[in-house]
């Protein structure tokens, strides 16, 4: 991660944060496979903590095209 900050900061901005939000609620959603389900289940297989991940998953991809078309410029 750190690596990541350092080498793309300048050229790619909101690559970390794409990648964080991608990364970690990524995992998140897959580790709630294998947890006891809590909640209510969604289409026989999803549970309703996986549901409340997929937003941030979908923020991170939609940031990631942003910054792919070019329009995440910032002058800092």
């Amino acid at each position: 991660m750190l690596y990541l900050f350092r080498t793309y900061r300048d050229n790619k901005p909101a690559l970390y944060s794409v990648f964080m939000l991608v990364g970690i609620f990524g995992v998140r959603f897959l580790i709630e496979f294998f947890k006891e389900p809590e909640g209510m289940i969604f289409f026989g297989v999803v549970s309703k903590t996986q549901m409340l991940n997929v937003p941030f998953i979908l923020l991170g991809f939609v940031l990631f095209l942003f910054m792919r078309a070019g329009k995440l410029n910032y002058k800092t």
